[in-house]
């Protein structure tokens, strides 16, 4: 009995990172509700998963809300022009599927492909808010060049990030509920944890062995 609350313990260290994921997701969610301050926490949630992987998180609340601090600024202004970008491919893609023959037409595959180079930023640009102290123009940049650049690992990512959200438009009652429930309980914060293992490999290829901290600029 006593080697099961061993820190060593197999069974203990996953217990004690779901209960971390779990925080963690809780962080983000209250952080979130403004809105407007999504994209700070987006930041912030994964700075900690980042450090999770590399197993460097030390104190969870304190190391989530000093990036929400530090990339407050920024990461609002990323948040609004992540959602106009969003808006505006979306109602796009809506025209163009009502028209006749929408689904046909070359717009349709313009819109389709801006909505999938749209995802593929969204999942570079909150970690390099997190990662490196860069102007918003250069963060952009290194999200579309990384996600272009590392196709495979960004494929993977996308399926990790939108498999979820699809089933939240799931018609079955049961199904809904217990995706939200996820999501509530620790959705968003697995989701970021599994795509951390990804992005820290990546982050490493364009970080120098005696190169800069997390906090120093860099550009792709």
């Amino acid at each position: 009995m006593k080697t099961l609350f061993d820190i060593d313990n197999p069974v203990f260290a996953f217990l004690s990172r779901v209960a971390d994921l779990c925080l963690l997701n809780l962080l983000f969610i209250l952080c979130s509700l403004p809105i407007v301050t999504m994209g700070p926490a987006l930041s912030a949630l994964y700075y900690q998963t980042l450090k999770m992987v590399r197993n460097e998180e030390g104190y969870i609340v304190r190391g989530f809300f000093h990036s929400f601090r530090q990339n407050m600024r920024q990461g609002i202004i990323v948040h609004l022009i992540m959602l106009l970008a969003g808006v505006l491919i979306y109602a796009d893609l809506r025209i163009v599927m009502n028209m006749e023959n929408g689904m046909q037409s070359p717009l349709f595959l313009v819109f389709l492909l801006s909505s999938l180079l749209y995802f593929m930023v969204f999942i570079y640009i909150y970690p390099l808010l997190a990662r490196w102290e860069n102007p918003i123009g250069v963060n952009f940049k290194n999200a579309l060049a990384m996600a272009v650049g590392h196709l495979p690992q960004t494929a993977l990512m996308l399926i990790v990030t939108l498999l979820p959200l699809i089933g939240l438009l799931s018609f079955s009652v049961r199904g809904l509920s217990f995706m939200m429930l996820f999501f509530i309980i620790i959705g968003f914060a697995l989701m970021a944890f599994i795509n951390s293992f990804f992005l820290v490999k990546i982050f490493d290829i364009y970080t120098p062995e005696e190169g800069p901290s997390p906090d120093e600029g860099q550009e792709i």
